[in-house]
């Protein structure tokens, strides 16, 4: 039988082949894996009016400024990833840094086309999967080649020209794949037929779409939901995404408002207030020993006997008597002295175990699995001395979930829920979290955020969807 040529010196090449799909060399790695956890004590915060932004508000290659409101945006973005099934409304999206080979390559494609308005989307996203491929750019023919010339410059050409891969002709594929590891054979085929796909000049956009995307998958589970909302780091806001199929996806932006909390001298708030819109204050029961959680030996719960609700700016209040208790964080002292303490003398545990102890320790589990998704955002991770040191000490935001969740279960069911300003408390409680996130991270409140759709790429709730490269292109 004839044998096809050069094939004995391709097979001395199959180990660098196999190494071209190791993890680390991946031209894109990035996954759920790498993005902060969702921050589900803020889901009650579901808003419906946003207000849009334009263009012309942002400055050319710049970022979104953006005083604190709500706000909405639809852009470009780019399918991430070859043989997955485009976003659908179940699945959520989380912001996650770029990671890969040539991570910072893709990041800056991206960045430019937003800029490059004369570069059709398709062209682009036709680029991002023969990179995806490790096409060498400089074998691109058609209008993929002219995306290349217009997105990427001259380094960075020849950088991925170094790690490129050519393509074969299937007879070469077809003798190749019985010698690799039979995971990696429908991807090293699939890639190279893009490769062909992209160097031949003559296929379709249409042709290469319906190679690359695949059907959704039924038992493909899905982990993370849609409709959380998630802390950007690099913008000092909250961001969440809602796509429309993998070309485009809606971006909505928050950013809280500042909030003024009271403490009383043991360490307790009294009240939360957005200045000249609302209030919220409670007042104690000091007639009732405090109660020391078992678990957070620092969390005392004391009795509240009211409620005093305010709109400030309807010169609105009302008062609502109920029972109810919160707790606050035990502060010890430090080097610089300025402490609350919550308790003046030793407080030991009740004899017999309060009735409501088992609705008080949930929500203890509810602060801690806050506390526990704050401390996932990388910029967290990078500043983790600090958690250690204790500043910035999380303690302010588990108060202020406790207070506001506690609020929220002491008006259940009273005449307070007929009142429709003050069903508001939801948002308002919101708000206050949303603000002490920000405080923690030491971002500023109250006067702006920047913000620049393309500092994050959206990675899939579920191990089969598509990772969509966001632009900031309208």
């Amino acid at each position: 039988m004839q044998r096809l040529p050069r094939v004995p010196e391709l097979g001395e090449q199959l180990p660098r082949l196999e190494r071209l799909f190791a993890p680390d060399q991946s031209p894109l790695t990035t996954s759920m894996s790498d993005a902060p956890m969702p921050l589900r004590c803020l889901d009650t915060f579901q808003p419906s009016v946003y207000q849009p932004l334009r263009a012309g508000d942002r400055p050319s290659g710049g970022a979104w400024r953006l005083a604190p409101g709500l706000y909405e945006i639809t852009v470009h973005s780019f399918c991430g990833r070859h043989a997955s099934y485009a976003p659908h409304k179940a699945l959520g999206y989380l912001p996650a840094p770029y990671k890969g080979r040539t991570a910072g390559i893709f990041h800056n494609l991206v960045r430019r086309y937003t800029e490059r308005e004369e570069v059709e989307w398709s062209d682009a996203q036709a680029l991002v999967w023969g990179l995806l491929s490790r096409v060498k750019p400089s074998a691109l023919k058609g209008r993929a080649r002219a995306a290349a010339e217009r997105l990427l410059t001259p380094q960075e050409i020849r950088e991925l020209d170094g790690v490129g891969v050519d393509a074969l002709r299937d007879e070469v594929v077809r003798r190749l794949l019985p010698q690799v590891r039979e995971a990696l054979r429908p991807l090293i085929e699939l890639e190279n037929r893009v490769r062909r796909y992209l160097t031949e000049g003559a296929r379709s956009y249409q042709e290469l779409e319906q190679l690359v995307m695949r059907p959704l998958d039924p038992n493909d589970k899905i982990l993370v939901e849609p409709k959380h909302w998630y802390w950007h780091p690099r913008g000092g806001c909250f961001v969440r995404y809602e796509p429309n199929g993998f070309s485009r996806v809606r971006l909505r932006l928050w950013v809280p408002q500042p909030i003024a909390v009271e403490y009383d001298s043991r360490g307790r708030i009294v009240s939360m207030a957005r200045a000249g819109v609302w209030r919220i204050r409670v007042i104690y029961d000091d007639g009732v020993e405090p109660w020391r959680c078992p678990r957070e030996p620092r969390w005392l719960a004391y009795r509240f006997h009211t409620v005093q609700f305010e709109r400030l700016d309807q010169s609105l209040a009302h008062t609502e008597s109920v029972e109810g208790w919160l707790f606050a964080v035990e502060k010890r002292a430090t080097a610089a002295g300025s402490v609350r303490v919550a308790s003046a003398g030793r407080i030991g545990l009740f004899q017999r175990t309060p009735s409501w102890v088992n609705r008080w320790l949930d929500r203890v589990d509810s602060a801690n699995q806050t506390r526990r998704e704050l401390q996932s955002y990388p910029e967290l991770a990078e500043r983790g001395s600090r958690w250690v040191r204790g500043e910035p000490s999380a303690d302010p935001l588990m108060d202020r979930e406790h207070y506001v969740n506690g609020v929220r279960d002491a008006i259940r069911g009273t005449s307070a829920e007929r009142i429709e300003w003050i069903a508001e408390t939801h948002a308002n409680s919101a708000e206050a979290l949303a603000n002490a996130i920000n405080l923690l991270n030491q971002l500023p409140t109250g006067s702006s955020a920047d913000y620049d759709p393309t500092g994050s790429l959206a990675a899939p709730g579920s191990q089969g969807g598509q990772r969509l490269l966001v632009s900031g292109r309208l």
